[in-house]
């Protein structure tokens, strides 16, 4: 490894703990087989696959990014609009999971995701209080 580059080295390292830190779950989430997304655009640049902005959630304003989900023929991709990606939603741990279902349906249903409803399910894992 002496004939390696020590800047290749650490950004491999830094990728590796990145990664390893972004998808370790606790294992009570098993069945929920999610896509997770990150993204560091001070370090990877931009993507025409996210929006970048500031909203205000629970009065806190905060930087977010929104992944565009659309089929582009042009770029080779297909079956990644909402309506035909999205197989199974679940809901919680979280304090309103009534609320979150309800607004997630109607999410789904203003992107023509089909029987919206029977497609969400609830967490049955108890939301752990700090």
């Amino acid at each position: 490894m002496s004939h390696l580059d020590p800047k290749i080295i650490r950004d491999t390292l830094f990728i590796m703990f990145r990664v390893f830190a972004m998808c370790t779950k606790h294992p009570g989430f098993s069945e929920e087989r999610e896509w997770r997304v990150f993204t560091s655009p001070s370090i990877e640049g931009g993507s025409r696959w996210l929006e970048y902005g500031i909203e205000t959630i629970g009065g806190m304003p905060q930087p977010l990014a929104k992944l565009k989900l659309f089929d582009d023929e042009e770029a080779g991709v297909s079956g990644v609009a909402p309506k035909s990606l999205i197989n199974r939603v679940i809901i919680g741990p979280c304090e309103y999971p009534l609320q979150v279902r309800a607004a997630m349906q109607q999410a789904m249903e203003h992107v023509n995701v089909e029987d919206a409803n029977s497609k969400i399910w609830m967490s049955m894992i108890p939301l752990r209080h700090n």
